[in-house]
């Protein structure tokens, strides 16, 4: 799914200029395009952490420049934030090509809790969120579903495990862990009881 952000062009660099901008609610973003130069602008702060809240840090922009005619296709690459209010604070994006694969990261979503999770006996632990995937712009996916329901106690989702798709390709390491059902406390304490009653053969 893409969306789109307005943006000024950006010529002073300052930081006399860049704390201006901030004040105004607006953050310098660089786009940079192999065998191009690198080129400037600005774009609102608040606007641009709604795209990032919604979409993700991979969400697709058709990047607008005021007083441009055509927008570009754009995604974010480097994220800076402030070391103390953790603000965002700069945004370099790179401009992608329509028929050109890229690769992004793309979220993770838990669907279907399996029974032993549902009934307490166990806790489904999302490790890994994002995978990183590789497609043309208009085939990356915006999320990827993972069915948990047929997990089972100690049983693992690993990234070699997520179903293939035509249009994409996972690239994240296989062995890269997805999710593990883990057994709850008071499910570990009832197994270690039954195993010490057991009889001594």
């Amino acid at each position: 799914m893409r969306t789109s952000l307005n943006a000024i062009a950006r010529l002073a660099t300052t930081k006399g200029a860049t704390k201006r901008l901030r004040r105004e609610g607006r953050i310098p973003v660089t786009v940079s395009a192999r065998g191009d130069v690198s080129l400037h602008y600005t774009v609102s702060l608040k606007e641009l952490t709604d795209v990032i809240h919604h979409a993700g840090t991979s969400a697709l922009i058709e990047l607008k420049a005021e007083g441009d005619k055509d927008s570009c296709l754009v995604i974010s690459r480097d994220l800076q934030y402030d070391a103390i209010s953790n603000k965002l604070i700069h945004v370099g994006f790179q401009k992608l090509s329509a028929t050109e694969a890229t690769i992004a990261e793309i979220r993770i979503v838990l669907v279907n809790e399996p029974s032993d999770a549902l009934n307490g006996n166990g806790t489904l632990e999302h490790e890994a969120t994002f995978v990183q995937v590789r497609a043309t712009p208009d085939k990356l996916p915006s999320h990827i579903d993972v069915d948990t329901s047929g997990m089972v106690l100690n049983s693992v989702i690993h990234a070699g495990d997520l179903p293939t798709n035509p249009n994409y390709e996972i690239v994240t390491p296989a062995d890269t862990v997805i999710t593990v059902l883990r057994p709850t406390k008071a499910e570990l304490a009832k197994v270690e009881a039954v195993v010490t009653e057991e009889p001594a053969a």
